[in-house]
């Protein structure tokens, strides 16, 4: 398609592309997925949301009782996280938790966390 402007030098063409209905969805997912591989390679814990919730809940343990170990934590949490349901486990809490005190959220003492 082609659109002439008042001036005879301007000129503007539109390239229109025409795909089957099977090339549509072939195009479509394909970029769909490669996407969401890249951001599963790269996924790290803080990045799902339940981990936001947990740190929520970790950051309110502490405040009340000051200091709490590993397995406390993770006894705490699936006692009292209800929604949604505290399904980690303890390594992946460890993981987690070690991530924390690396962005300086929390210290560890003698295997006791405490805010800072």
């Amino acid at each position: 398609q082609e659109t002439r402007d008042a001036d005879p030098n301007q000129h503007m063409y539109t390239v229109m592309e025409v795909l089957q209905a099977s090339d549509e969805q072939d195009h479509f997912f394909e970029g769909q997925t490669e996407e969401v591989e890249s951001e599963e390679e790269t996924a790290v814990p803080e990045t799902d949301p339940q981990w936001e919730k947990i740190l929520s809940y970790i950051k309110g343990m502490l405040q009340v009782h000051g200091k709490a170990g590993l397995d406390r934590i993770h006894n705490m949490l699936k006692m009292f996280m209800s929604d949604p349901p505290y399904t980690k486990s303890l390594p992946e809490l460890r993981e987690f938790m070690q991530l924390q005190v690396e962005q300086n959220l929390f210290v560890v003492d003698q295997d006791q966390f405490q805010l800072i």
